[in-house]
Formats: C-alpha cells, structure tokens, sequence
C-alpha cells in the first residue's frame, strides 16, 4: 500500500522532461488502490474478486493543446513511454480554445484528516463473508407471506491518490470506504410482486451496521406489497428524506454543474445570485464532514476544497466548479474536481450533500396534516435531462389519505417542472435523516402530477 509514494522522483523527473520538450503544463494523477466485492445471490453468496485500481494519468499542454494518456503501471520505463506518448498527442491534435492553464497550489488547505480503516485496507475475505452472513441473517429472520428472493453486494475499497503538477501543486491523502446493499424480492402473484431496496456505507467498520441496510430491505418488501394504481391527478408529494436528498442532489448536479452552465445545458442557466427557490430550502456542500466518503482537503485537481453554499434562502447561491470552469466562467473555483478514476479527466461534481433542517415541524407530523397526497421514498426527479420538465416512475410510494397511509402504489408516474417544483415546497421537516456524511429533511411539495398507466 506504500508503492504510491515511491513514484514521486519518478513524476518530478518526468514533469522536467516533458517541460524541456515543449511542454507548457504537466500533471500526474496517480491511483491506487484494492477492491473486493462479495455477491450474494438467491441467498447464496455466489462469488468474491478482488481488483487492483492501479493507475497513472499524464495530461500534458502545449499551449491550447491538450494530450492525455494512462497507464495501469507504476514502473518508470512505462510512466515514461506514457508521458511521451501524452506528449507526442499534444503535439498532432488541434488547439481547443477553452482549455485553461494548470491550477497552483491553493494559499491554504483545509487541516482535514481523512479517516482510513487498516482492516477495510486489508480486504479481508473472511472478515467480509461474516458481515455479509449477519445481514442475510437479520433478513432470514423476518416472517415473509412467501419465500424471499434475496441478493446483495459488499464492497470493502481502500484508494490513495497523489496528484502533481508544474505548477507547484502535489498532495496526496488516503482513505477507506464499505458499502453493502440488499434487494428482497416477494411474489405473491404475477400481478403483486414486491422489491424492498436498502443502502449503507461508512468509511471505517466501526460506524457500518450491515444490519441496517437489511433491515430495511425487508421492511420495504412487506410495505410495498398488495401495490394498486392511484386516480391521476394533482397530489401533494411528501418526500422522505433520502427521497429529498437524492433528489435534489440529481438537480442540482444537472442544473448547477458550471461546466454544463458554460455549455449551455444546464437548466439554471444565468440564475445566479436569483431566487430558485422557496426560501425555506438550504444546501451546503460539505466535503470537510469525516463521515462522508467524499471527505477531502483537496480535489482531483489538487485544489483546495471549500465548504459551499449551493442555495440559501431560496436563492443561488453557487455554481460548483472545477478549475476549467471557474475559470471559463470568471468565476472562483469552488474545488469540485472529480474523476471516475486514474484514467479519465477531471469534471464538476457535488462532494456531499447537506440539505439543512427546517422550521415545519417533524415529517411525521406533516404526515399526519395531509388529507390526501402521495409519500415518496425514492427519487421524485430521476431525469438526465437538460430541460426542467421531467417526468419519473415511482419505485417506493404510497398514497396518504388523512395522514394515513392507504397502501402502496403501481406503475406510477410523478411528472413536474423543476422550477414549480422548487417554488411549490411548502414545508421542510424540523428533523433530518443524517448518513453517510449527509443531510436530508423530508418536503412537502403540493400539486405535482401523479399518472397511474
């Protein structure tokens, strides 16, 4: 786990070679890192692999032209037929206006410790199958109408990353991460078929309980069987809080991402600083929380993060960049770099979601007040769209008559337009859903389409 920070001398001595050859900009970003993954199957854990996440990524500038390689090798003979071959690819590809300089080094980092778990590190296959065993269990012991269809995955990761650069910047962190998820299935009848669907993770063991996750996946199979159509119509839409979360995180990675602003694709377009939204919504992206698996005092530039209000009161606040946005757009750089690892190139992306508490009440409660809606457990907005309109398939809803819940619903369409959406939030629950690092009340949006086929 210590190969990483033998390729220092290796990177610096490269940086000094392609800068003699022409090179205006160099940056290494280097990766490494295990994973192992156990999938269970009808029950059965049916395979366990493990994967090295090996990896360096040169991009080498020549003035506005920009090449980039990758190799899966940390040997110095192949780092450097990489940069060459990055190198000679700058050399031949036409100029692109809009590429930017290399970032420097940022005046001041975040004092962050980036929380690493030795025995996630480790991967440890037996340590996994026994986790994995006691969530099978927690589900086994529920008392299903018919025989659970039950499957699954955990996931154990460690990963370091050193990125370097001829501007000045070179920062390398390291850190942990398990996640686990399970599916039950309940069938019924052909036309009564219920799937609870459950999630967790945590960068160290200690804060994991694979109990959670099973748990719920079984509570939701039960929940979401005997499911019927509802009346079309407008309803009041009560979103549970991962519902919010999720939900207004896929909003907000569409319609505030800076470099699809710059692109014109993004539907807040020139709604900076402008009202969004009721002013009882507030988001912060917080990648300083150390119970986030996105925690970090630098992004995948190496600049540093920052805490950023993306919404206040209902207004704009922020668009999230990376370096090559801000600087197309003049505006300051907010830390957001992403990658999809060592061989890919760096993008906006919201770190951590943090939706704050509202003034409203408890969300069970607000529940309670509602003659007739429609509560949501999954996303409202699913849409990959550039547009505000979308239209989503309800996966986990149920209809609310007098604060009751009715039963669960079917082939199930929510449709609306982001805009009307944001403005039409009546209420934001007083409590919050808080995992994983992040922040979720639960909403009360009124008159949003609600289709049955």
């Amino acid at each position: 786990m210590n190969e990483i920070k033998k390729i220092d001398s290796i990177l610096k001595k490269q940086i000094a070679e392609l800068t003699k050859h022409g090179a205006s900009d160099v940056e290494f970003y280097a990766l490494q890192g295990f994973q192992t993954n156990l999938r269970m199957e009808q029950g059965i854990i049916k395979e366990a692999k493990s994967k090295a996440m090996n990896g360096i990524g040169v991009r080498v500038y020549i003035g506005k032209k920009l090449g980039f390689a990758a190799t899966n090798s940390f040997d110095a003979d192949k780092v450097a037929t990489t940069a060459k071959k990055a190198l000679k690819f700058a050399h031949v590809v036409p100029e692109d206006p809009t590429n930017v300089a290399l970032p420097e080094p940022s005046t001041t980092y975040p004092k962050i410790t980036v929380p690493f778990d030795k025995n996630i590190a480790e991967n440890d296959v037996e340590t996994m199958v026994e986790i994995f065993s006691t969530g099978k269990s927690v589900i086994d012991n529920y008392d299903f109408p018919v025989p659970p269809i039950v499957s699954g995955q955990l996931t154990m990761t460690f990963s370091e990353r050193l990125i370097m650069n001829s501007c000045g910047i070179q920062q390398t962190d390291r850190g942990t991460l398990v996640d686990a998820y399970f599916s039950v299935v309940l069938k019924k009848s052909d036309t009564d078929v219920a799937t609870g669907f459950d999630y967790a993770q945590a960068v160290t063991l200690n804060k994991f309980q694979v109990e959670n996750p099973a748990k719920g996946s079984a509570k939701k199979a039960l929940q979401l069987l005997g499911a019927k159509k509802v009346k079309t119509g407008t309803y009041t839409v009560i979103a549970r809080y991962r519902s919010t979360r999720n939900s207004l995180r896929r909003i907000l990675s569409l319609g505030a991402n800076a470099m699809r602003i710059y692109h014109k694709e993004a539907f807040f377009q020139d709604k900076l600083e402008e009202k969004i939204a009721t002013d009882k919504l507030n988001i912060l992206d917080n990648p300083h929380d150390p119970d986030s698996p996105a925690v970090a005092s630098f992004d995948d530039e190496g600049v540093a993060t920052h805490k950023t209000w993306l919404i206040k009161e209902g207004i704009l606040n922020s668009y999230f960049t990376d370096h090559k946005s801000a600087s197309l757009l003049n505006l300051e750089n907010t830390g957001n770099a992403s990658r999809d690892g060592y061989s890919s190139l760096p993008y906006p992306s919201i770190h951590n979601i943090q939706i704050q508490p509202g003034t409203d009440g408890k969300l069970d409660h607000l529940i309670e007040d509602i003659k007739e809606g429609i509560l949501i457990d999954s996303e409202f907005y699913g849409s990959f769209d550039r547009t505000p309109q979308f239209s989503t398939r309800i996966e986990e809803g149920w209809l609310i008559k007098n604060g009751e819940i009715v039963h669960p619903l079917k082939e199930t369409m929510i449709a609306g337009n982001i805009f009307e959406v944001l403005f039409n939030i009546e209420a934001v629950s007083s409590d919050v859903l808080r995992e994983f690092g992040t922040e979720s009340p639960g909403l009360v949006i009124k008159s949003l389409n609600i289709t049955s086929n």
